[in-house]
């Protein structure tokens, strides 16, 4: 019967517990920025380096250029076929909470419309902070294309409170195949069954990061998302090609609100005592 009192004490004393840390006060939303673009001089072609597939970066025609030193938004490879007249290329599209809806449009291609960027909303869903979009122009075999690439990206919490996460850089392998006049012929796997599906490797982003604010904890997490033209399975994102030769894989991030370590604690010391009773009852 002693045994049971505490247990009841034990369980009581976390219910209140967790209602005072339920009565701080939640932020609801939080306004955000990010930045980032590919890195001059840190790609690889094919057949060689960075010039060997006319590998170049220029953000004119940008969406939202690179503010970070030593990147760019913009990456373009290969030599044109003559029926595309335009090389293979990325872009990245950063912005901000309200920036939006833009059209990203390089290389001769139809515009590729990004939504508009919305606040992070605590406990809710993920919201896009940021897009790659693949252009999948025919280039020549011989003139080679980009085999490996750096992105370079950063995100911050601006409102209600300013909170920089600091810079992430994110590995990107690729390899162009070639254009196959029928799906049957391309190595497996090939999910979009088009042409030969063009496949990138990229690095995982970060891992969920916890931060207090006003003495309530917060989980900041990220992930990708597949938007059109692409296909995600695990770190490989498959393109495709054909009309209309674009793809678009985007960053996405949730904020949700976990209990403070605190609780954590007092609920575990629960559960010993209830396994505690357990054996003594047995």
């Amino acid at each position: 019967m002693k045994t049971k009192n505490v247990l009841a004490g034990l369980v009581l004393a976390s219910g209140g517990f967790l209602s005072m840390g339920a009565s701080a006060a939640i932020i609801p939303a939080w306004d955000w920025v990010t930045d980032g673009g590919f890195a001059i001089g840190g790609g690889t072609c094919s057949n060689g380096a960075e010039a060997a597939c006319n590998l170049t970066y220029n953000e004119t025609g940008a969406v939202t250029p690179s503010g970070i030193a030593g990147t760019s938004s913009v990456m373009t490879w290969g030599t044109p076929s003559p029926a595309s007249g335009s090389q293979s290329g990325l872009q990245g599209v950063f912005g901000a909470t309200g920036l939006g809806p833009l059209d990203a449009a390089l290389l001769g291609s139809t515009p590729v419309p990004i939504p508009a960027f919305e606040q992070i909303i605590t406990n809710g869903d993920w919201t896009n902070t940021g897009a790659a979009v693949h252009y999948n122009n025919v280039i020549t075999e011989a003139g080679g294309y980009m085999n490996t690439s750096l992105l370079v990206t950063s995100f911050e919490l601006t409102n209600p409170v300013g909170i920089p996460f600091g810079v992430v850089p994110i590995n990107i392998g690729f390899t162009e195949t070639f254009n196959e006049s029928q799906a049957v012929n391309c190595p497996p796997p090939n999910p979009h069954d088009t042409r030969c599906d063009d496949i990138f490797s990229v690095t995982p982003l970060p891992g969920s990061i916890s931060f207090y604010v006003g003495g309530q904890l917060y989980k900041l997490s990220f992930r990708y998302l597949a938007g059109p033209g692409a296909i995600i399975d695990g770190d490989t994102v498959y393109t495709r090609e054909d009309a209309p030769g674009t793809s678009v894989l985007f960053t996405q991030a949730r904020i949700t609100t976990i209990p403070a370590p605190g609780v954590l604690a007092l609920l575990g010391m629960g559960l010993l005592m209830l396994g505690w009773r357990v054996r003594r009852t047995g």
